[in-house]
């Protein structure tokens, strides 16, 4: 709501709003796809030591133009595995291949299953 003491703004009238967004120091995002639900929680696949994929549960907040920004749950330099998912088994070893469209938000990663699978 905004305050419309002078009766400048009738009811039927219409304006043209521009609204600013947030601004968050060192937030980490990661793209929406990157986020896996299940069992009443929110997780992300990361790569961790050996190459292998590991699940990381997280807590989004916010998410604007296609990415979560993550309030619990990842450290910076950590990397996500956004694409083949679906394909990701915990504790096997992954490829990981760097996101094309990564120059716009940070460093995620992507990963692939690796040999044979």
């Amino acid at each position: 709501m905004f305050q419309n003491a002078d009766r400048i703004l009738m009811p039927g009238q219409f304006v043209r709003v521009r609204l600013s967004g947030f601004a968050r120091d060192s937030a980490l995002s990661v793209p929406l796809r990157a986020v896996q639900s299940g069992l009443g929680r929110q997780f992300v696949y990361v790569v961790g030591a050996g190459d292998t994929a590991v699940v990381r549960d997280v807590r989004p907040g916010p998410w604007s133009a296609g990415a979560w920004i993550i309030d619990q749950g990842l450290q910076p330099g950590d990397r996500v595995i956004v694409d083949g998912t679906q394909k990701v088994i915990p504790g096997r070893p992954v490829r990981p291949v760097r996101l094309a469209d990564s120059s716009a938000s940070g460093p995620p990663t992507a990963a692939r299953p690796g040999p044979g699978r």
